[in-house]
Formats: structure tokens, sequence, C-alpha cells
């Protein structure tokens, strides 16, 4: 863990969860997949800590973020 540390500059647990928001982000954008498969799909039992930890990555949660999307889209 310490070279990891080292090398990545963040903690192997701060790196699943770049991977997993980064992931999640990705689908919310490419798929109509809804919030709870999402979490499922990049690791999350609850789609209600899944939105918890997405909203304090991204200062919104992911029906919003998927909103926002589909509102600059139309414009």
């Amino acid at each position: 863990m310490r070279n990891f540390k080292q090398y990545m500059k963040i903690s192997p647990a701060q790196y699943i969860l770049s991977l997993r928001m980064v992931n999640a982000q990705s689908l919310l954008e490419n798929t109509e997949y809804n919030i709870g498969e999402i979490a499922e799909i990049v690791g999350y039992d609850s789609p209600l800590y899944f939105s918890r930890v997405f909203k304090k990555e991204y200062g919104v949660s992911p029906a919003q973020y998927r909103k926002n999307l589909e509102e600059s889209t139309e414009k």
C-alpha cells in the first residue's frame, strides 16, 4: 500500500472510488440504466449510498447529473 500511495499519490481506496465514479459518470451519460442498476454495476449494494458518494464527488446527485446532461443536449 505504501508503494501504491507513493506512486499514485492517493490511497488504494481513493483510487477505487475514483474508478467507480468515472465508470458511473460514463454509464449515466451513455446508457439508460437506472440509478440502482448503475450503483450495482459499479460495485455498490445500496443505491442510496452510491448516490451520497456520487453527490459528494460531483456536487450533484446521479439523477440531477443525468438531468443536467439531458438539458444541455436539448439546447
